[in-house]
């Protein structure tokens, strides 16, 4: 710390200046604590204290003083571009380290993407006829579920007939002729007889019965089920239970390369997880420009010393 008078270097714990016995001013100190280089002195300070010492002195003086301050300015305006060097240097390195975190994000997300993906390709239905689902390693009936590779039969059986069924109807009614003929032989008396006379009709009404099931039976080891269809869809449940049968004939084909694909996608998602050079290579060359500040303490030591120059010389002028 300078004393602000004579120049003399004192303290930071110094209340007077051994060299003149001036209390001493505390200014901004010359490094503040943290700082990895010297910190100038508040430039509005300094020129208040110009001013005042200004009005003490010569013209020649006066113009002395103007070339001082004319270098102490030149000095700030190259700190003050150090400064932003600087913090230009840092801007583009944390930029570029955004950038390289951002691929490296996308990378690993992709992977985990795949990964999930190939997981769920085995665990996707492949064919559907109701109540029964076919999945690439398992065959659902209803609520129960049986492991492709423990199936031992897929069943198809055809039950029910065709048949025909008659009803037949008698219905009778009175007819006014039989009336009238029965009066004419028997008087009254025969009249009421021949009208309880009827005439009889029968009726016959065929109908055609369809009581035809198909049945689907899976046997496993696990145990069996079965689901019924009505017989119009006899094809579509022969289709489907060839379908069965063929998963269950490449189960293990299949389980091989789905087991194959998973290794591959995870061995990727690792490799993804693992590729963070250019990260690394980013984030330290983050913390060198950081910390890389001999540009500034450079600038900054030559314009502190412009403004220890300014105050040696206003010292004597300073009331």
């Amino acid at each position: 710390m300078i004393c602000s008078l004579c120049g003399n270097q004192v303290n930071e714990t110094d209340r007077y200046c051994f060299a003149c016995g001036t209390e001493i001013t505390r200014q901004p100190s010359e490094q503040r604590p943290g700082s990895p280089y010297p910190v100038p002195y508040d430039e509005k300070v300094l020129r208040k204290e110009a001013r005042k010492a200004r009005k003490a002195m010569s013209p020649q003086q006066i113009k002395y003083l103007d070339t001082l301050l004319e270098q102490c300015d030149m000095a700030k305006r190259n700190y003050d571009a150090a400064l932003k060097n600087t913090q230009a240097r840092v801007g583009q390195a944390n930029y570029t380290l955004h950038a390289f975190l951002q691929q490296y994000n996308h990378g690993v997300e992709l992977a985990e993407s795949k990964l999930d993906d190939v997981r769920g390709q085995f665990l996707k239905k492949t064919a559907k006829l109701s109540p029964c689902t076919l999945y690439k390693d398992r065959i659902t009936v209803k609520a129960d579920a049986f492991p492709l590779d423990s199936l031992q039969e897929v069943r198809v059986e055809a039950t029910g007939a065709v048949y025909e069924s008659f009803d037949v109807k008698h219905s009778a009614r009175p007819t006014l002729t039989r009336i009238a003929v029965g009066g004419l032989v028997a008087g009254p008396l025969g009249a009421v007889v021949g009208g309880t006379a009827q005439k009889h009709k029968t009726s016959t009404t065929r109908e055609v019965h369809d009581d035809r099931k198909v049945f689907l039976t899976i046997f496993s080891s696990l145990g069996s089920a079965s689901a019924s269809y009505p017989f119009s869809k006899e094809a579509a449940v022969r289709e489907f239970a060839d379908n069965i049968r063929v998963a269950a004939a490449n189960y293990d084909s299949e389980r091989q390369a789905y087991e194959a694909a998973v290794e591959q996608a995870a061995n990727e998602l690792c490799a993804a997880r693992q590729s963070t050079y250019h990260v690394d290579q980013a984030r330290a060359a983050l913390r060198a420009a950081e910390s890389d500040v001999r540009e500034i303490a450079a600038a900054s030591s030559h314009y502190l010393q412009s403004q220890i120059t300014v105050y040696n010389y206003i010292a004597p002028f300073r009331s």
